[in-house]
Formats: C-alpha cells, sequence, structure tokens
C-alpha cells in the first residue's frame, strides 16, 4: 500500500502541537500533512525565525507555579497591513537579546495570501520572583532556570545570524536595482 505524500512527510513542531489549540477541539477543520512547511522555511526562517518557537497553544490560566514569573514589560505593536477573511496567519517570534533579567523578541504576523509581515511587536518580559514581586537574575534561581538562559543565549546568536544575513541578502538587492 501506497503511503500519501501527507503520511511520509515528519510532522513539524506546529503541526504537533496542534492538539492545543482551542480550535482543534472545537470542530474546526484540520488538514493533513503540514501546509507551512514550505512557507517556514523559505520565508518565516530565512528572516531569522526559529521554525522550533512555532507552535499552537491553548491559553491556559496559573498553570506555571515556578518562583519565576515571566512578565510582559513593555511592548509596541506596529500593523502593517489589513487582514481580510479568507487568509491564514503564521504567528512566530525571533528573539532580539537575552539578559540575565530580560529577554526581548520581536513577534510577527505573517499572511498566507499577502505573503508578507501583517503586524509585528517588538517587546521584553522580565522574569520576576514571585514572592518578592522583583526582577530576578535567572542565572541563580536553579539549574533548570540557569538552562534556560544558556538555552536563549544561544538561540538568540543563531536568530541574530540569519537575521543579519537577511538583512544584507536586503540591502544587496536594493542596491543592485539602483
Amino acid at each position: 500500500m501506497e503511503l500519501s505524500w501527507a503520511m511520509r512527510v515528519p510532522p513539524s513542531r506546529l503541526a504537533e502541537s496542534a492538539y492545543n489549540s482551542p480550535y482543534s477541539k472545537s470542530g474546526a477543520p484540520c488538514c493533513a500533512g503540514d501546509p507551512y512547511a514550505e512557507l517556514r522555511g523559505r520565508a518565516l526562517s530565512t528572516m531569522g525565525y526559529d521554525a522550533q518557537t512555532m507552535i499552537k497553544r491553548g491559553v491556559l490560566w496559573a498553570e506555571d507555579q515556578d518562583p519565576v514569573i515571566p512578565v510582559v514589560r513593555r511592548y509596541e505593536l506596529e500593523i502593517r497591513r489589513q487582514v481580510r477573511y479568507r487568509d491564514a496567519l503564521i504567528v512566530t517570534t525571533r528573539p532580539d537579546r537575552m539578559e540575565p533579567t530580560r529577554y526581548f523578541g520581536t513577534t510577527s504576523l505573517f499572511s498566507l495570501k499577502q505573503q508578507a509581515i501583517v503586524a509585528e511587536t517588538r517587546g521584553n518580559v522580565t522574569f520576576i520572583d514571585a514572592g518578592t514581586g522583583r526582577p530576578v537574575d535567572i542565572r541563580g534561581v536553579s539549574d533548570g532556570w540557569s538552562r534556560v538562559y544558556e538555552g536563549y543565549v544561544k538561540t538568540v546568536e543563531a536568530a541574530q545570524a540569519f537575521r543579519q544575513k537577511w538583512d544584507e541578502k536586503k540591502a544587496a538587492a536594493r542596491t543592485s536595482k539602483i
């Protein structure tokens, strides 16, 4: 028996996380395979966004009972284009900088129909000690948080390398047209 294409393609994190989406539980149609795989590889990953960060996730209240909590401290929203019915969006995050008490990142909404980023937020998250309400250096909280910090630092470095290549490619394309 020949397997269909959708059954032969290994699932991505986005496809594997579909069970977390509230829409998958409300009867919304789900497609076979991973319709976003090529788009992520071609468009978003080359701009420095990590395909491993793309997941669907339902919102759960107070699921994390850790002594350290990440709190959104500041963000800016830029709406670039209007999105209309019969479009789909991919939401993805690119890490920009990591400090012991803060994480800085950019989250973008990419329109499949327009093949462009339609909205973007830039901001930072501060790690707060749940007991004192003050920022905390996560490297000293526990081995787990120390590994989180080290992992984020490596992720930021990789994402920024991709972004630099993307920016250089865009700059070269602009100057070659002049």
